[in-house]
């Protein structure tokens, strides 16, 4: 099983989630993400075995005006 990285984010509405969609996938390419806009944290999730995708995902979001937290297990 691939382990999933989980980062609490400022992402709060579909439209907010829908800017970031083509950025993410450029990064993050065949890796499987997404939001949970319904969790009071506005979850990010995503399956890798890269753990330095992790600082690459939260340059992005910031560059985008959001913030990103990763939280631990």
């Amino acid at each position: 099983m691939t382990p999933v990285e989980v980062f609490k984010t400022t992402v709060k509405t579909a439209d907010d989630a829908a800017k970031l969609h083509t950025a993410l996938q450029n990064l993050l390419k065949k890796i499987k993400w997404n939001f949970d806009l319904e969790d009071a944290e506005k979850i990010l999730r995503i399956e890798t075995l890269n753990p330095k995708i992790i600082s690459s995902v939260k340059l992005l979001l910031q560059r985008e005006g959001f913030e990103c937290e990763e939280l631990s297990d």
